[in-house]
């Protein structure tokens, strides 16, 4: 609600209290057609993240999260051919990271069956860049990572979510995202 109070675009999303959830599906399918996703709201590393195709599939989630008391926010599914890791340390985006499935079994880009590239901030739309910054000054966040989508249907940009752990010293390109880091702890003591 945040990111979309500052103008950011972020896919289209329903939040239903868990305890209503389970009587939403026509809702939520109604809303956005099938397939659309549900994820955990406090979700990180893809869990808790389901790519919902009917009632079955939803109902299979719901018995999941109930277990962990997961509360689920459902988003129109925002088809891609991958997604962008934004590292925005204070007011500037230090490092870009491409990551794509590696096959099909999943929705999900940021797992392990993926593949990933660094890029540059300049490899981007300035308008990407400029509403990944804007997240993470609406957040109040210094160290974040900024997930970024582009919908192959109509080219649109989204923003997925703003992580305020975004792996630096775990997961792929750790020399480089600590080198990142580095920078911008010398830019910003200098």
């Amino acid at each position: 609600m945040v990111l979309k109070d500052n103008s950011v675009s972020v896919p289209p999303s329903i939040f239903i209290p868990r305890t209503r959830l389970k009587d939403s599906y026509n809702l939520i399918e109604e809303t956005f057609g099938t397939p659309f996703i549900l994820k955990d709201i406090h979700g990180y590393k893809g869990k808790l993240n389901y790519l919902i195709n009917d009632h079955a599939s939803f109902d299979k989630a719901l018995v999941e999260a109930d277990e962990l008391e997961a509360e689920l926010v459902a988003q129109q599914n925002i088809d891609n051919d991958g997604d962008y890791r934004l590292l925005v340390f204070g007011n500037k985006v230090y490092m870009v990271i491409y990551r794509s499935r590696a096959d099909s079994s999943t929705h999900l880009n940021n797992i392990y069956r993926w593949s990933f590239k660094m890029l540059s901030s300049d490899d981007l739309p300035d308008e990407v860049v400029k509403e990944a910054l804007v997240s993470a000054r609406a957040l109040d966040r210094q160290v974040a990572g900024v997930d970024m989508v582009k919908d192959t249907k109509d080219n649109k940009w989204y923003c997925l979510e703003l992580n305020e752990g975004p792996q630096i010293s775990s997961g792929a390109l750790i020399e480089e995202k600590q080198a990142a880091f580095a920078e911008f702890l010398e830019d910003y003591l200098n």
